[in-house]
C-alpha cells in the first residue's frame, strides 16, 4: 500500500482563483437581476464616468476615434458619446452576469419587438432558404439570444458566435445562460462547423461582424478610415447565397431595448459583403444617437494590423472591399 501511495500521481490542485471568480460572477449576476433599475442605472452611469476619467489613455482613444469618425461635432458632443459608450458597456457587462437568472417575464418586459419585426422574424424562420444575421455591437446584442421567447409554438434555429473568455469555466457559464432559450452558442473551436450545419437545415446563423479581426479578417473602410472586420459573413453568403439580415438593438433606456431587422442587399463576392455591412454599419452610427452612444468606441479598431501582408489579401489576390 505504502508504495502504491508513493508512485500515486500527485492531485493537480484546483482552480482556486477561477472558483472564486465563478462564485462571485453567480453572486453579482444574481444581485443585478433583483437590484431595482434605477440602482443599476445610477450605478452604471457612475462606472462610466470612472472609466472615463481615470484612464488618460483610453479616453484619449475614444475621443480620437469619435473626432475622426466625426469631426465637425463640438467636443462637448464627444464627450457625452464617450460617456454613453462606456455606460453601454457597463450595462453590457451587468446584463452578461444577470443573463441566468433572469426570468422569461423579465426578459419579455426588457425587449420590445415592433409588429413588423414579429413577421419579418417568422417569416425567417418560416422560409426554406438559410438566413445570415449580420450583428454589430449596438446596445445590448446579447438580448438576440431571447429571441425564441417571441416565436412560441416555432422551431427556431438559430446560432450566434459569440467570442469567449480567456477563463474555461466563466466562459462555459456565460454560454449556458446565453443558450438557456435554445439558441446555440458557437464557439471559436467549432462554430464554423455547426453554423454550417444550421445554414444547411435552413436555420439562422448570426456573426457578430464588425469585430476586429487580425487572422481571418478582411481590409475595408469604416466610417472613411481602413480597417479590418470579420470575411465570415461573405464566406457564408458566398457559399450558400442566404438571405442577409441585419439585427440590432436600440436602447430606449436602462435595460429596455427594442430589436430591429432589415434586410440587406446580398452581394456574391465576400469583399462586397464587407463593404455593404460596413457602409449599413457606417449609416447607423452617422444617423442613430442610440446606435453611436451605445457602440464601442473604446476598442483599437483602426490599429495598424500586425500583418501587412494577410490584411491586404496579398496572398489570395483579392482586393480591398470598398463602398
Amino acid at each position: 500500500i505504502r508504495d502504491r501511495a508513493k508512485h500515486r500521481p500527485p492531485r493537480k490542485p484546483e482552480n482556486a482563483p477561477e472558483s472564486k471568480l465563478i462564485f462571485l460572477a453567480r453572486s453579482f449576476g444574481w444581485l443585478f437581476a433583483h437590484s431595482p433599475r434605477f440602482v443599476l442605472a445610477t450605478l452604471a452611469s457612475l462606472l462610466a464616468r470612472l472609466i472615463f476619467h481615470a484612464s488618460p489613455a483610453r479616453k484619449r482613444l475614444l475621443l480620437a476615434n469619435l473626432h475622426h469618425a466625426f469631426p465637425d461635432m463640438p467636443r462637448v458632443w464627444l464627450v457625452r458619446t464617450a460617456l454613453n459608450s462606456c455606460r453601454q458597456r457597463v450595462e453590457n457587462r451587468f446584463l452578461a452576469l444577470a443573463l441566468p437568472h433572469l426570468s422569461e417575464r423579465r426578459l419579455r418586459s426588457m425587449i420590445h419587438l415592433t409588429a413588423g419585426t414579429r413577421e419579418h422574424l417568422l417569416d425567417l424562420l418560416n422560409a426554406k432558404r438559410p438566413a445570415v444575421l449580420a450583428i454589430p455591437q449596438v446596445g445590448a446584442w446579447e438580448l438576440a439570444t431571447a429571441l425564441p421567447l417571441f416565436c412560441p409554438g416555432h422551431r427556431v434555429k438559430l446560432g450566434i458566435a459569440y467570442p469567449g473568455v480567456d477563463r474555461p469555466k466563466l466562459d462555459r457559464w456565460l454560454r449556458r445562460g446565453r443558450s438557456r432559450f435554445g439558441v446555440g452558442i458557437l464557439t471559436p473551436e467549432n462554430g464554423m462547423l455547426e453554423g454550417l450545419a444550421l445554414l444547411r437545415d435552413n436555420g439562422l446563423f448570426g456573426v457578430l461582424f464588425d469585430q476586429w479581426h487580425t487572422v481571418r479578417g478582411i481590409q475595408a473602410l469604416l466610417l472613411d478610415r481602413l480597417t479590418t472586420v470579420s470575411e465570415l459573413p461573405g464566406i457564408l453568403v458566398e457559399r450558400f447565397q442566404p438571405r442577409l439580415v441585419g439585427l440590432y438593438t436600440e436602447r430606449i433606456s436602462f435595460w429596455h431595448y427594442t430589436i430591429r431587422l432589415t434586410e440587406r442587399p446580398v452581394p456574391r463576392r465576400a469583399a462586397a459583403v464587407a463593404a455593404e455591412l460596413n457602409a449599413w454599419l457606417e449609416k447607423l452610427l452617422r444617423t442613430s444617437d442610440s446606435a453611436c452612444g451605445s457602440w464601442p468606441w473604446s476598442t483599437e479598431r483602426w490599429k495598424p494590423h500586425p500583418s501587412p501582408h494577410n490584411a491586404l489579401c496579398l496572398d489570395r489576390r483579392r482586393p480591398l472591399a470598398h463602398n
